[in-house]
């Protein structure tokens, strides 16, 4: 078989393209990965195989996403698995949980600034404003 033939291969150009490791990529991908720092680790870089096997010995099946444990982090074995979109979707830097709402709100309540929650957190100083004194149920992030 081709290797542009096998179902993983589109999966893992991609991510090449979205860290800015190939040429094609979006700029709006740059923008939530390169310039984030996130990348793909020298050994998937460099072959398609590696990749491949990894997935495969990870649980690959058809209909799952390829998703990093730790967003901050870049692609590699040790912070990639196989989920579902709903799993995935869960794992977002753009979705804030309840968990991650009641830290915020009990560090303020403990004399943390909203400067530096909006750091720590990953969110606009506005949205941590909104978060702390009763605001919205659902926030989103602005990167």
């Amino acid at each position: 078989m081709n290797v542009h033939d096998d179902p993983l291969y589109p999966r893992w150009r991609g991510m090449l393209q979205r860290c800015g490791h190939t040429k094609g990529g979006h700029a709006h991908d740059t923008k939530h990965y390169a310039e984030r720092g996130i990348v793909v680790c020298d050994q998937w870089r460099a072959s398609f195989h590696a990749f491949k096997y990894w997935a495969y010995a990870s649980g690959y099946k058809r209909g799952l996403i390829l998703d990093r444990r730790h967003n901050h982090l870049g692609y590699g074995p040790h912070n990639c698995r196989w989920v579902t979109l709903v799993e995935s979707n869960r794992n977002k830097r753009t979705t804030m949980g309840d968990e991650t709402r009641g830290r915020m709100r009990e560090a303020y309540l403990f004399g943390a600034r909203q400067r530096d929650l909006a750091r720590a957190f990953g969110y606009s100083e506005a949205t941590v404003s909104l978060l702390v004194h009763g605001g919205h149920r659902r926030v989103v992030a602005y990167c």
